[in-house]
C-alpha cells in the first residue's frame, strides 16, 4: 500500500509525515477528519512503528505539539506524504525516558464468542459509523440512516452482538435478532 510505503521510507529516514484520518459518516462514506473552523485537519506525526494485528496495521508516532504516542490505524489514512522536517527522538516522549519498549502503548482486546451466526440489525447514534466500519467491515450494511441515527445489519453470533451493544452503550438504541425478531433495549 502507497500509506505503508510513506510510513517505511519515513521510518528509516527518520522523518516526519502528514496525513489526513478518516472517519465513517451515516452516509456510509469515508470522511477526513475536521478542524474547529471546519477545515480538514492535517495531521503531522513523527511515526516510529508499524504494528500488523488481525489483518490490520497500526502506526504508533507521537503528533506534533504532544507528549506521549498515539496509534492511528493506517488504513484509515489517506494522503500520506514524506516531510523533510525530522522525526522527533522517542527518548524525549513523556513515559520513553527509562528505555520502554514503544509497543507496549498498544493494547489488544480480544472477545471470543460462539453460536450460529445470525442477521441482526441494530439502531446506533452515526457517531459510531468509523467504529461500526472497524469492528464490522464489509460485513456491515447500512440499512437506512436518518439524523442522528444508522441503522445497520450484521450476521455475527447473538451473543457477539450483544457484548457489543452494550460495550458502545448508550449510543447502540437496540438490536433485533432473527428469526426470533427478539428486540433488547440497551440502558
Amino acid at each position: 500500500e502507497e500509506t505503508l510505503a510513506v510510513i517505511s521510507r519515513a521510518c528509516s529516514q527518520k522523518k516526519q509525515i502528514s496525513f489526513y484520518y478518516d472517519h465513517y459518516e451515516a452516509d456510509g462514506k469515508r470522511h477526513h477528519g475536521r478542524t474547529l473552523s471546519g477545515e480538514d485537519r492535517l495531521y503531522r506525526v513523527s511515526p516510529y512503528q508499524i504494528i500488523a494485528s488481525d489483518d490490520r496495521y497500526f502506526l504508533l508516532c507521537n503528533e506534533e505539539d504532544r507528549e506521549g504516542i498515539s496509534v492511528f490505524k493506517v488504513d484509515m489514512m489517506a494522503g500520506a506524504s514524506l516531510l523533510e522536517e525530522p522525526m522527533r527522538p522517542q527518548k524525549s516522549l513523556e513515559g520513553m525516558e527509562q528505555g520502554e519498549k514503544i509497543s507496549d502503548f498498544l493494547f489488544a482486546r480480544h472477545g471470543i464468542y460462539t453460536g450460529q451466526p445470525v442477521s441482526c440489525s441494530f439502531e446506533a447514534d452515526w457517531h459510531l459509523m468509523s467504529d461500526i466500519m472497524d469492528d464490522f467491515g464489509k460485513a456491515a450494511h447500512l440499512v437506512s440512516a436518518r439524523q442522528n441515527l444508522v441503522t445497520v445489519e450484521v450476521t455475527l453470533p447473538p451473543s457477539a452482538m450483544k457484548a457489543w451493544a452494550l460495550e458502545h452503550a448508550p449510543f447502540v438504541t437496540r438490536f433485533t435478532r432473527s428469526p426470533a425478531l427478539s428486540i433488547f433495549t440497551i440502558s
